[in-house]
Protein backbone atom coordinates (compact mmCIF):
# COMPACT_ATOMS: atom_id res chain seq x y z
CA UNK A 1 0.00 0.00 0.00
CA UNK A 2 2.94 2.88 0.66
CA UNK A 3 3.89 3.09 -2.91
CA UNK A 4 0.13 3.67 -4.22
CA UNK A 5 1.00 7.32 -3.89
CA UNK A 6 3.74 7.14 -5.48
CA UNK A 7 2.63 5.12 -8.23
CA UNK A 8 -0.84 7.55 -8.92
CA UNK A 9 2.44 10.16 -9.51
CA UNK A 10 4.71 8.17 -12.08
CA UNK A 11 1.50 7.26 -13.92
CA UNK A 12 1.44 10.56 -14.77
CA UNK A 13 4.88 11.58 -15.95
CA UNK A 14 6.04 11.17 -19.69
CA UNK A 15 8.46 8.48 -20.14
CA UNK A 16 9.62 9.51 -23.54
CA UNK A 17 11.95 12.96 -23.68
CA UNK A 18 13.34 13.90 -27.12
CA UNK A 19 16.56 12.82 -27.31
CA UNK A 20 20.19 15.16 -27.10
CA UNK A 21 23.39 14.60 -27.80
CA UNK A 22 26.14 14.67 -25.63
CA UNK A 23 27.69 18.23 -25.56
CA UNK A 24 30.33 20.18 -23.83
CA UNK A 25 30.92 22.67 -21.71
CA UNK A 26 34.10 23.98 -21.09
CA UNK A 27 35.77 20.95 -19.77
CA UNK A 28 32.51 19.38 -18.32
CA UNK A 29 31.07 16.43 -20.69
CA UNK A 30 27.27 16.23 -19.86
CA UNK A 31 25.75 12.68 -20.71
CA UNK A 32 21.86 12.16 -21.50
CA UNK A 33 21.84 8.69 -21.83
CA UNK A 34 22.93 5.58 -20.35
CA UNK A 35 25.37 4.36 -23.12
CA UNK A 36 26.88 7.71 -23.19
CA UNK A 37 27.53 7.44 -19.16
CA UNK A 38 28.97 4.39 -20.01
CA UNK A 39 31.35 5.37 -22.70
CA UNK A 40 32.43 7.97 -20.47
CA UNK A 41 33.49 5.91 -17.62
CA UNK A 42 35.11 3.05 -19.90
CA UNK A 43 37.53 6.08 -21.76
CA UNK A 44 37.87 8.61 -18.78
CA UNK A 45 37.76 6.35 -15.73
CA UNK A 46 40.41 3.17 -16.06
CA UNK A 47 42.21 3.11 -13.52
CA UNK A 48 41.40 5.91 -12.00
CA UNK A 49 39.39 6.61 -8.50
CA UNK A 50 35.69 7.71 -8.85
CA UNK A 51 33.49 10.40 -7.25
CA UNK A 52 29.75 10.92 -7.53
CA UNK A 53 27.55 12.82 -6.46
CA UNK A 54 23.99 12.35 -6.80
CA UNK A 55 21.57 15.24 -6.95
CA UNK A 56 18.07 16.40 -7.95
CA UNK A 57 19.38 19.89 -9.59
CA UNK A 58 18.81 23.55 -8.42
CA UNK A 59 22.06 23.53 -6.89
CA UNK A 60 22.81 25.57 -4.23
CA UNK A 61 26.48 25.81 -2.51
CA UNK A 62 25.61 22.71 -0.15
CA UNK A 63 25.85 20.62 -3.63
CA UNK A 64 28.85 22.42 -5.00
CA UNK A 65 30.59 21.73 -1.31
CA UNK A 66 30.45 17.64 -2.19
CA UNK A 67 31.95 18.26 -5.25
CA UNK A 68 34.84 20.21 -3.93
CA UNK A 69 35.23 17.51 -1.45
CA UNK A 70 35.19 14.44 -4.07
CA UNK A 71 37.52 16.85 -6.35
CA UNK A 72 39.82 16.73 -3.56
CA UNK A 73 40.04 13.06 -3.05
CA UNK A 74 38.65 11.50 -6.60
CA UNK A 75 40.49 11.31 -10.03
CA UNK A 76 37.24 11.74 -11.59
CA UNK A 77 34.38 13.64 -10.30
CA UNK A 78 30.80 12.72 -11.84
CA UNK A 79 27.42 14.20 -10.72
CA UNK A 80 24.34 13.31 -11.52
CA UNK A 81 20.74 15.60 -11.89
CA UNK A 82 17.47 13.81 -12.22
CA UNK A 83 14.16 14.37 -9.93
CA UNK A 84 13.43 10.81 -9.35
CA UNK A 85 9.67 10.76 -9.30
CA UNK A 86 9.36 7.40 -7.37
CA UNK A 87 10.41 9.36 -4.45
CA UNK A 88 7.38 11.59 -4.18
CA UNK A 89 4.53 11.15 -2.35
CA UNK A 90 2.28 14.09 -3.63
CA UNK A 91 2.10 14.88 -7.42
CA UNK A 92 2.17 18.57 -6.67
CA UNK A 93 5.25 18.18 -5.18
CA UNK A 94 7.38 16.70 -7.97
CA UNK A 95 5.54 19.25 -10.39
CA UNK A 96 6.58 21.90 -8.09
CA UNK A 97 10.24 20.78 -7.42
CA UNK A 98 12.47 23.66 -9.03
CA UNK A 99 14.15 22.40 -12.25
CA UNK A 100 16.77 24.56 -13.43
CA UNK A 101 19.23 22.57 -15.44
CA UNK A 102 20.95 25.44 -17.40
CA UNK A 103 21.70 27.28 -14.44
CA UNK A 104 22.87 24.16 -12.81
CA UNK A 105 24.85 23.42 -15.88
CA UNK A 106 26.78 26.95 -15.63
CA UNK A 107 27.67 25.86 -11.91
CA UNK A 108 29.29 22.75 -12.20
CA UNK A 109 30.86 23.91 -15.73
CA UNK A 110 32.81 26.60 -13.65
CA UNK A 111 33.43 24.44 -10.77
CA UNK A 112 35.19 22.22 -13.43
CA UNK A 113 34.08 18.75 -12.35
CA UNK A 114 34.74 16.30 -15.23
CA UNK A 115 30.98 15.45 -16.15
CA UNK A 116 27.27 15.74 -15.16
CA UNK A 117 24.98 12.87 -16.01
CA UNK A 118 21.65 13.81 -16.81
CA UNK A 119 19.30 11.11 -18.01
CA UNK A 120 15.11 11.47 -18.69
CA UNK A 121 12.88 9.58 -17.09
CA UNK A 122 13.05 6.44 -19.78
CA UNK A 123 16.54 6.43 -19.31
CA UNK A 124 16.18 5.12 -15.45
CA UNK A 125 13.12 3.59 -15.64
CA UNK A 126 13.27 1.79 -19.34
CA UNK A 127 9.68 -0.36 -18.08
CA UNK A 128 7.99 2.19 -16.64
CA UNK A 129 7.91 3.97 -12.93
CA UNK A 130 4.89 1.32 -11.55
CA UNK A 131 6.84 -1.82 -10.39
CA UNK A 132 10.36 -1.45 -8.56
CA UNK A 133 12.00 -3.62 -6.46
CA UNK A 134 11.42 -4.20 -2.90
CA UNK A 135 14.50 -3.04 -0.81
CA UNK A 136 14.97 -4.57 2.84
CA UNK A 137 16.24 -1.36 4.60
CA UNK A 138 14.43 -2.37 8.07
CA UNK A 139 13.10 -0.21 10.35
CA UNK A 140 14.80 2.76 8.43
CA UNK A 141 11.53 2.16 6.31
CA UNK A 142 9.32 3.30 8.78
CA UNK A 143 10.41 5.52 11.00
CA UNK A 144 10.74 9.31 10.69
CA UNK A 145 11.21 10.28 7.03
CA UNK A 146 9.78 7.08 6.36
CA UNK A 147 6.75 7.24 8.86
CA UNK A 148 5.74 10.39 7.54
CA UNK A 149 6.36 9.72 3.40
CA UNK A 150 5.42 5.98 2.85
CA UNK A 151 7.56 4.49 0.09
CA UNK A 152 9.68 7.36 -0.03
CA UNK A 153 12.82 5.39 0.43
CA UNK A 154 12.15 2.56 -1.77
CA UNK A 155 12.36 5.28 -4.55
CA UNK A 156 15.53 6.74 -3.10
CA UNK A 157 16.66 3.11 -2.96
CA UNK A 158 15.89 2.25 -6.18
CA UNK A 159 17.46 5.68 -7.63
CA UNK A 160 20.77 5.15 -6.14
CA UNK A 161 20.62 1.45 -6.78
CA UNK A 162 20.77 1.78 -10.54
CA UNK A 163 22.60 4.78 -10.10
CA UNK A 164 25.58 3.11 -8.54
CA UNK A 165 25.34 -0.14 -10.74
CA UNK A 166 25.83 2.23 -13.95
CA UNK A 167 29.01 4.26 -12.09
CA UNK A 168 30.40 2.06 -9.95
CA UNK A 169 32.24 5.61 -8.21
CA UNK A 170 34.77 4.46 -5.40
CA UNK A 171 33.11 7.17 -3.43
CA UNK A 172 29.88 8.52 -3.12
CA UNK A 173 29.29 11.98 -1.36
CA UNK A 174 26.30 12.66 0.43
CA UNK A 175 24.79 15.57 3.00
CA UNK A 176 24.00 14.89 6.69
CA UNK A 177 21.21 17.64 5.99
CA UNK A 178 19.37 14.44 4.53
CA UNK A 179 20.73 12.55 7.74
CA UNK A 180 18.34 9.32 7.64
CA UNK A 181 18.75 9.08 3.86
CA UNK A 182 22.40 8.69 4.56
CA UNK A 183 21.55 5.72 7.14
CA UNK A 184 19.28 4.13 3.79
CA UNK A 185 21.63 4.37 1.33
CA UNK A 186 24.40 2.75 3.68
CA UNK A 187 22.06 0.14 4.20
CA UNK A 188 21.77 -0.44 0.70
CA UNK A 189 24.99 -0.46 -0.12
CA UNK A 190 25.83 -3.04 2.31
CA UNK A 191 22.43 -5.27 1.14
CA UNK A 192 23.58 -4.91 -2.64
CA UNK A 193 27.27 -5.54 -1.71
CA UNK A 194 27.75 -1.95 -3.53
CA UNK A 195 31.77 -1.71 -3.36
CA UNK A 196 31.45 2.23 -3.28
CA UNK A 197 32.35 3.94 0.05
CA UNK A 198 29.65 6.40 1.30
CA UNK A 199 30.95 9.66 2.43
CA UNK A 200 29.19 11.97 4.90
CA UNK A 201 29.47 15.79 4.86
CA UNK A 202 28.37 18.23 7.08
CA UNK A 203 25.15 20.42 6.49
CA UNK A 204 25.99 23.87 4.82
CA UNK A 205 24.12 26.06 6.57
CA UNK A 206 23.35 30.24 5.59
CA UNK A 207 24.44 32.63 8.04
CA UNK A 208 21.27 32.59 9.89
CA UNK A 209 21.30 28.84 10.56
CA UNK A 210 18.86 27.56 7.94
CA UNK A 211 20.45 24.80 5.96
CA UNK A 212 21.07 24.87 2.51
CA UNK A 213 18.54 22.91 0.26
CA UNK A 214 16.93 23.74 -3.56
CA UNK A 215 13.22 23.67 -1.64
CA UNK A 216 14.52 26.90 0.17
CA UNK A 217 14.37 28.86 -3.46
CA UNK A 218 10.11 28.02 -3.02
CA UNK A 219 9.98 30.48 0.10
CA UNK A 220 9.30 34.02 0.21
CA UNK A 221 12.04 36.60 1.01
CA UNK A 222 10.53 36.67 4.35
CA UNK A 223 10.09 32.78 4.31
CA UNK A 224 13.81 32.19 4.25
CA UNK A 225 14.54 34.48 7.33
CA UNK A 226 11.36 33.03 9.06
CA UNK A 227 12.78 29.39 8.13
CA UNK A 228 15.50 30.18 10.22
CA UNK A 229 14.00 29.61 13.58
CA UNK A 230 13.50 25.49 12.45
CA UNK A 231 17.70 25.50 13.22
CA UNK A 232 16.92 27.67 15.90
CA UNK A 233 14.53 25.68 17.73
CA UNK A 234 16.19 22.55 17.10
CA UNK A 235 19.39 24.68 18.72
CA UNK A 236 17.14 25.39 21.37
CA UNK A 237 16.63 22.11 22.48
CA UNK A 238 20.25 20.80 22.37
CA UNK A 239 21.68 23.67 24.85
CA UNK A 240 19.09 23.11 27.58
CA UNK A 241 18.83 19.22 27.27
CA UNK A 242 19.98 19.07 30.68
CA UNK A 243 17.78 21.45 32.37
CA UNK A 244 14.45 20.43 30.99
CA UNK A 245 13.16 16.85 29.65
CA UNK A 246 12.61 16.15 26.00
CA UNK A 247 9.08 16.60 25.78
CA UNK A 248 9.26 19.67 27.65
CA UNK A 249 11.82 21.61 25.49
CA UNK A 250 10.19 20.06 21.93
CA UNK A 251 7.00 22.12 23.14
CA UNK A 252 8.44 25.11 23.81
CA UNK A 253 10.42 24.75 20.28
CA UNK A 254 7.53 23.80 18.18
CA UNK A 255 5.28 26.98 19.73
CA UNK A 256 8.97 29.03 19.07
CA UNK A 257 8.12 27.40 15.15
CA UNK A 258 4.60 28.08 14.89
CA UNK A 259 5.15 31.99 15.93
CA UNK A 260 6.55 32.56 12.67
CA UNK A 261 4.40 30.38 10.49
CA UNK A 262 5.46 26.84 10.87
CA UNK A 263 3.76 23.85 10.81
CA UNK A 264 6.08 21.28 12.33
CA UNK A 265 5.17 17.86 11.49
CA UNK A 266 7.54 15.96 14.04
CA UNK A 267 10.69 16.36 15.70
CA UNK A 268 12.14 13.26 17.14
CA UNK A 269 15.43 12.61 19.43
CA UNK A 270 16.88 9.33 18.37
CA UNK A 271 19.68 7.28 18.78
CA UNK A 272 22.46 8.76 16.25
CA UNK A 273 23.96 5.18 15.37
CA UNK A 274 20.61 3.40 15.06
CA UNK A 275 17.89 6.14 14.33
CA UNK A 276 15.79 4.54 16.73
CA UNK A 277 13.02 7.08 18.47
CA UNK A 278 13.86 7.38 22.15
CA UNK A 279 11.43 9.41 24.91
CA UNK A 280 14.29 10.97 27.24
CA UNK A 281 17.83 12.33 26.86
CA UNK A 282 20.47 9.82 27.55
CA UNK A 283 24.02 10.01 28.58
CA UNK A 284 24.76 6.28 27.50
CA UNK A 285 23.99 6.92 23.72
CA UNK A 286 24.93 9.71 20.76
CA UNK A 287 21.72 11.31 20.07
CA UNK A 288 20.45 13.23 17.29
CA UNK A 289 17.63 15.81 16.95
CA UNK A 290 16.02 14.90 13.68
CA UNK A 291 12.78 17.23 12.61
CA UNK A 292 9.79 18.10 9.73
CA UNK A 293 7.65 20.68 9.80
CA UNK A 294 5.76 22.95 6.70
CA UNK A 295 6.64 26.78 6.38
CA UNK A 296 4.68 28.58 3.23
CA UNK A 297 3.42 24.81 1.97
CA UNK A 298 7.24 23.73 1.39
CA UNK A 299 8.36 20.74 3.57
CA UNK A 300 11.67 21.57 5.43
CA UNK A 301 13.93 19.00 6.98
CA UNK A 302 16.93 19.66 9.64
CA UNK A 303 19.02 17.75 12.08
CA UNK A 304 21.12 18.26 14.61
CA UNK A 305 23.59 16.29 17.14
CA UNK A 306 23.81 16.54 20.70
Amino acid sequence: MKQNKICEITKNIRLSQPDSLTFHIQTMTTLRTTQELHDFLQTKAQRKSVGFVPTMGALHKGHLSLLERAQEKDDIVLCSIFVNPTQFNEIGDYNSYPKVLDADLALLSNLKIDAVFVPNVQQIYPEGTDHIPHYEIGSLDDVLEGEHRPGHFQGVCHIIDVLLRLIEPDHIYMGEKDFQQIAVVQKLIEIKSHKTQLVPCATLRKESGLAMSSRNTRLSEKGKVNAAVFHQSLCFIRDNHTKEPFAALKEKAEAKMSAVGFTPEYIALCNASTLEVIDDFSKEIPMRLIGAAFLEDVRLIDNIAI
